[in-house]
């Protein structure tokens, strides 16, 4: 299947739903607001058309990753140039009910309704990213990203409400990134990307990090050349199997 309208439409993650569909966001510019707007698509189980939802202002705005929550709604992390401070693009979240509605958000990007529809943006000086989230365990939400500041590597958590918990910075480099971030049973987050270390190629990054924030163990992996870690999955038997390039 395909979708979309006369222009240029993306897709960065998809997940099948609690009733045999998928969700899917990306980036659309057929349609929204005005410039790249963030795009979310449902689909059945056959991939017909279910609804589509977009968010997003004049400047350019876009969806990175999607996960249906305990509620039956969904959170979704990306980007935002129309509703950023300063200027710079920031993190993006943004949590819906299960048809895709969030409440209606300011010309700051943000509004809370209840714990189903709201939106919040992070970040400070410089260009920021969310690339990751999920549900944890405690029903908060955690996100990965990359940062405009020194290190890069973005992490920011917050409660059901989109209210910030805490954030952190881990990495190395303005170049750092987090790609991917999945919650370990009792022992924190693992996040994966890449890090530049003293100028050098990037490396493969994998970094444990404790609920509070707190950096439990940090590993590069690589050769002399640029690696980068795009995706991390538990796997039966224990430990963990990561894709990248």
């Amino acid at each position: 299947k395909n979708y979309g309208g006369t222009l240029n439409e993306r897709g960065y993650a998809v997940q099948q739903t609690s009733d045999g569909g998928y969700a899917i966001v990306g980036s659309t510019t057929s349609y929204g607001s005005g410039g790249t707007d963030l795009w979310v698509l449902k689909v059945d189980g056959s991939g017909d058309f279910s609804w589509s939802k977009t968010y997003g202002g004049q400047g350019n705005d876009g969806g990175m990753d999607i996960a249906q929550t305990s509620d039956g709604g969904y959170i979704i992390a990306g980007y935002t140039k129309s509703f950023s401070s300063g200027g710079d693009t920031d993190l993006w979240l943004i949590k819906t009910d299960g048809n895709g509605e969030s409440c209606v958000y300011s010309n700051g990007g943000t509004c809370t309704e209840n714990s189903s529809k709201w939106i919040q943006s992070f970040g400070t000086s410089g260009n920021d990213y969310g690339n990751s989230v999920q549900e944890t365990s405690e029903g908060d939400y955690i996100v990965a990203g990359k940062s405009g500041r020194i290190p890069s590597v973005f992490v920011v958590k917050t409660n059901s409400l989109g209210e910030k918990i805490w954030e952190n910075l881990y990495g190395t480099g303005p170049g750092d990134r987090g790609q991917y971030i999945i919650e370990r049973q009792d022992l924190g987050y693992l996040i994966v990307g890449k890090e530049n270390a003293n100028n050098s190629d990037d490396n493969l990054c994998l970094i444990n990090i404790n609920t509070d924030g707190s950096e439990a163990w940090h590993s590069l992996y690589g050769g002399g050349n640029p690696d980068v870690g795009n995706y991390i999955s538990e796997v039966s038997g224990g430990g963990y199997i990561i894709a990248g390039s």
